[in-house]
């Protein structure tokens, strides 16, 4: 073969299939070896570190690796004949559709693929075929590969040890020993436990809430360990979870892969419980069957009833605080009868300190603004004293119409050329002044299209924001008819309130459509 070191690439990943006592460099170093020396053998020198890609990660789908996602884009550039790897199978053992985005990535490049066995040309529809099938074979294994991983890990909850990701809060993960085998089981950290036993006391036998307890523990200056406050849900997942009576709970959350919009997703929703596995672990209990089932049977009587999905404040998605959390409408009630006015307020006003304030006010307030702003609008679209948009257009026009001028004139010096009435000398300079006067006028068309000021409707605002004011100042019309006038005239509104005083004293940043 007569190659260039320039035009070809090498292509390195581990494969599931290899050693599992190797590390991913080790696989790695192998393999480069052993392609370095064919092409050493092939092309009498080696191949440069710039055109040599290493997969690092695993990843079942071309989406997930990087790696091959370059080498896919290096090669359409059409400078690249060919891909050294050890096997057409490092390449792709996804699906389908990824073998058919590697297939066509190849054929229609017109790039190799060259392995120490045999070079394939995907132009050749007999290359194509065999290198298919070793694709599809790849794809085969795979599932085959993950069917018995499966099978494995199954096995290994089934003798109680622990071969989650993460360990639980209260507990770290240990390594031990079974023969020739290395397993993980859970240790217990005697700080966390403590506090394990505490949220399960706080919820069984003492009636707090998941709220409750995480603001109790923030106060105590208790931290989670990878967040700052702690959460109601994680608290909730805390509490159901029987890993803390020594339990192994698996597949309670399974991957489900759902099309959605001609693309794969990923969740992970709850199982039933028909489907787990539960078997007692190898680590021990941090709290007792009795205090778990005890939590349990509280979640059971005290379930959370969602009221119908109704927007009640009429700002929804368009007010937020200063931290970055939307702004709540809170009623105060007692047995049907209002207690107080509502109020909007920061539900992390704990950590933000953003002070809350009564709605009427806030409301009063945005009804003066857009007042303001309709009275603005009005002004404007009666004395009409913006006219730069018409004023660039025209701007624009009269340039296009220049250089329709010197077109024509264009085609006129090349007939006096060619009639003979203009000498080359004079066509030359004649139209060397024409071409610099046209190419000037490109340049400035194209800049003032670029900067076009945005025409403005004020009578179209003017009727936004007075429907929405209307409505606003309306006690018959919903909040949910409300909110969908209002999200026409603004997109989003910023609160704060540092102020200690009563008087509602708060200031308001207005973003968008004004």
């Amino acid at each position: 073969m007569n190659w260039s070191t320039e035009e070809y690439l090498i292509y390195l990943r581990k494969s599931q299939a290899d050693n599992p006592h190797e590390s991913i460099k080790e696989v790695l170093e192998k393999h480069e070896t052993q392609l370095q020396e064919f092409a050493e053998h092939e092309l009498g020198c080696r191949i440069p570190e710039s055109c040599i890609y290493r997969e690092v990660v695993s990843g079942e789908t071309i989406r997930d690796r990087i790696m091959i996602n370059e080498v896919l884009k290096r090669i359409e550039l059409g400078s690249i004949k060919g891909v050294i790897t050890i096997e057409p199978q490092r390449l792709g053992r996804g699906d389908l559709e990824d073998c058919g985005k590697i297939v066509n990535a190849f054929r229609y490049s017109n790039t190799l693929v060259v392995t120490p066995v045999k070079t394939y040309n995907l132009q050749d529809k007999y290359d194509r075929k065999f290198f298919e099938m070793e694709l599809q074979r790849g794809s085969d294994y795979l599932e085959y590969y993950k069917e018995i991983q499966a099978r494995g890990r199954i096995a290994s909850v089934k003798r109680g040890n622990y071969i989650g990701s993460v360990p639980p809060y209260g507990y770290k993960k240990t390594k031990f020993k079974e023969g020739n085998q290395t397993y993980f089981t859970l240790e217990i950290l005697p700080e966390e436990a403590a506090v394990v036993r505490l949220i399960f006391d706080l919820y069984a036998n003492q009636n707090y809430g998941f709220a409750r307890i995480a603001r109790k523990l923030d106060a105590m200056g208790i931290r989670p360990r990878k967040s700052t406050y702690w959460s109601p849900l994680s608290l909730k997942d805390m509490l159901e979870n029987p890993v803390y009576t020594g339990k192994i709970r698996w597949n309670w959350r399974q991957n489900v892969k759902i099309l959605e919009q001609g693309k794969i997703r990923h969740s992970r929703p709850k199982s039933d419980s028909a489907n787990w596995i539960l078997i007692e672990g190898k680590h021990e209990a941090i709290i007792t069957d009795e205090l778990f089932h005890a939590a349990i049977e509280r979640k059971g009587r005290s379930p959370k009833v969602k009221a119908a999905a109704k927007i009640r404040n009429p700002w929804a998605g368009l007010l937020y605080c200063e931290c970055g959390r939307a702004m709540s409408y809170r009623t105060y009630q007692k047995d049907g009868v209002s207690k107080s006015s509502p109020r909007l307020l920061c539900d992390g006003q704990t950590y933000c300190k953003n002070r809350s304030t009564t709605y009427q006010t806030f409301e009063d307030l945005m009804i003066d603004n857009m007042k303001h702003y309709i009275y603005n609008f009005e002004v404007l679209l009666k004395n009409e004293n913006d006219h730069s948009h018409e004023l660039h257009l025209s701007m624009i026009r009269t340039l296009e119409k220049e250089l329709a001028e010197l077109d024509i004139r264009d085609e006129e010096q090349h007939d006096l050329l060619e009639d003979g009435i203009y000498t080359k000398e004079v066509f030359l300079k004649r139209n060397k002044k024409l071409q610099e006067r046209k190419q000037e006028l490109l340049i400035s068309i194209q800049k003032a299209k670029e900067s076009v000021p945005a025409s403005v409707s004020y009578e179209e605002k003017i009727i936004r924001f007075s429907d929405a004011l209307d409505a606003l100042q309306d006690s018959t019309i919903t909040a949910e008819k409300k909110n969908a006038l209002l999200v026409k005239c603004f997109d989003k509104i910023i609160y704060t309130n540092h102020n200690m005083d009563t008087k509602n004293n708060f200031s308001i940043q207005i973003y968008g459509r004004i």
